[in-house]
């Protein structure tokens, strides 16, 4: 797809799907997340996540399927020409989070399954957090980052890294100023 960006610059850019999320290809040193970063996002949701399946393509691309999907398109455009512009109810606060939790699997995780508290008495070892990590990405279909951007992505949520001693044994590199969140679904005795 050819851009115009804002300075007369231009190029080519490739879409790139990840998980749920569809988006175009991103510098990591692309740190905008503004009111206007945020405000040409739609984000669509898709229900279906097809595995590995290296016929899909062509089922998908024969004659028959190929011209219910013209219909489909034909129906949306329809209404495209009518209001004039795509319609879009979320709020950029709601894509802004959306954009966040469905891209950053990291950030994601720790949303879910962890409370950063910012004190020093919270504290887990690095290896034990990474492992919990690891499985809640297995459990979701994500990616799992390597254990060093994990934390250094942990780092960019304000949580440090450092050696603690743990009871009477030898001090263990840990995540200080963070918890994981308690198990709502034990029964209290």
């Amino acid at each position: 797809m050819r851009t115009d960006a804002a300075g007369g610059a231009s190029g080519e850019i490739n879409g790139v799907a990840h998980g749920n999320v569809w988006g175009v290809y991103h510098h990591e040193h692309d740190k905008d997340k503004s009111y206007a970063y945020f405000r040409r996002w739609i984000i669509f949701f898709f229900e279906n996540v097809f595995d590995n399946d290296p016929t899909l393509i062509d089922r998908l691309t024969t004659h028959e399927e190929m011209s219910g999907l013209l219909n489909l398109v034909l129906i949306a455009l329809r209404q495209l020409i009518k209001d004039n512009e795509f319609v879009y109810v979320d709020d950029i606060a709601t894509v802004a989070k959306d954009y966040t939790l469905n891209s950053n699997n990291v950030e994601k995780f720790v949303r879910e399954r962890c409370e950063i508290t910012g004190s020093d008495e919270d504290y887990i070892i690095c290896r034990d957090l990474w492992g919990i990590y690891f499985s809640f990405c297995k459990q979701n279909g994500l990616h799992c980052k390597d254990d060093n951007v994990f934390g250094m992505e942990l780092r960019g949520l304000h949580v440090t890294r450092r050696r603690i001693r743990i009871g009477k044994g030898e001090r263990e590199y840990c995540y200080v100023g963070i918890m994981l969140k308690q198990d709502n679904t034990e029964p209290h005795w």
